[in-house]
């Protein structure tokens, strides 16, 4: 989670201005101005770490498609099948992939 975070991190508050930038806007769409400007306000101050600490979950789990966590009650192949569909039915054509091995020792 802590590579996703970062991620995240970086794309919620990009290397824009505070007025383009997409990522940022997207996440406020979705209903996390606040977080949004939090996690911008420290990017942008270059407390990169911080920034990425204060990305939410909900925000990850909404936009990207995880392999397996101890949360889910179904299989994490029926979720992603499921996350897939909702993405398709919500007029998503295109999705990234940024394919994350498990650590050494780790099923996860």
């Amino acid at each position: 989670m802590t590579t996703r975070r970062c991620t995240s991190g970086v794309w919620e508050a990009g290397r824009r201005s505070r007025e383009e930038n997409l990522y940022n806007a997207q996440a406020r769409a979705l209903g996390y101005e606040k977080e949004a400007r939090v996690v911008q306000d420290h990017y942008l101050s270059g407390a990169i770490r911080a920034a990425a600490a204060e990305v939410p979950f909900g925000l990850i789990d909404e936009t990207s498609l995880l392999g397996p966590m101890d949360r889910w009650t179904d299989g994490p192949m029926d979720r992603i099948a499921d996350r897939l569909t909702a993405f398709a039915a919500s007029g998503v054509t295109t999705l990234s992939v940024i394919p994350r091995r498990a650590r050494r020792g780790s099923r996860q």
